[in-house]
């Protein structure tokens, strides 16, 4: 075990230990409705996988990782080994603890909800988590959203279900949706760490606008009102979002 890996262990150790936590107590508290039990798993998850990177950003060492001599790839490796292991283990407690609670039930709803939810719930949560920490540089403005995504994705395919196919499953247009946005975050996830460069303080934060408006200038404000500005919006901007 090398030492960035025993230092990616630590790191996420903290989250993992809360989302534990959020896997077990409602599980044991709640009543026979699953549904809060898992929303609270589902913010643990999401705790989690932000966490693996939203750390570096917020603590301002993302450019001595990428700086590093080291293969992009085999960092990418060595942080996200850590962190599917730990979103795994999370899922399989929460699927455990609640397949004992309501095993006695016969309730096959309850079961394929809960065996579903174990397993593209980590999945969502890694793609949504690490994919929009990466791509917005903003660790809350990445949580918020990566908690939203799937929830409002199910929504709107339950919706076009019931209109388009009201007599079909439910389940299989809900896994086929939030399949292919696990595969889709995790694959801008890869490519986004790959091709990161960490241009500074001010500048990184603002590298991902600056990609997609190239002509977004502020030359023509003066040096310290410019400064200012461009602070406030590396503070703001992930709010806005």
């Amino acid at each position: 075990m090398t030492a960035r890996f025993k230092k990616e262990v630590r790191g996420i150790l903290p989250a993992w230990g809360v989302a534990l936590l959020l896997a077990l107590l409602p599980s044991l508290l709640t009543g026979r409705d699953p549904n809060w039990a898992a929303f609270a798993c589902w913010l643990g998850l999401v705790g989690i996988a932000v966490t693996a990177f939203g750390a570096e950003i917020s603590h301002g060492t993302l450019g001595m990782l990428l700086a590093q001599p080291v293969r992009r790839q085999d960092l990418w490796r060595e942080k996200i080994h850590p962190l599917g292991l730990s979103l795994a283990s999370v899922g399989f407690v929460f699927l455990l603890v609640m397949g004992l609670k309501h095993g006695s039930s016969g309730d096959k709803d309850i079961r394929s909800f809960l065996i579903g939810f174990s397993i593209l719930a980590p999945l969502c949560a890694f793609s949504g988590g690490v994919g929009l920490t990466l791509l917005l540089r903003h660790g809350n403005a990445a949580f918020g959203l990566a908690i939203a995504l799937p929830i409002g994705l199910v929504m709107i395919v339950e919706a076009i279900r019931a209109e388009l196919a009201p007599n079909q499953n439910p389940g299989l247009f809900i896994i086929t949706a939030l399949g292919s946005y696990s595969i889709l975050g995790c694959l801008v996830a890869r490519w986004r760490f790959l091709n990161m460069q960490d241009l500074g303080p001010v500048d990184a934060e603002l590298s991902f606008w600056a990609e997609k408006f190239p002509r977004f200038r502020m030359s023509r404000i003066p040096s310290p009102m410019r400064s200012l500005l461009r602070k406030e919006m590396v503070l703001q901007h992930g709010a806005g979002v």
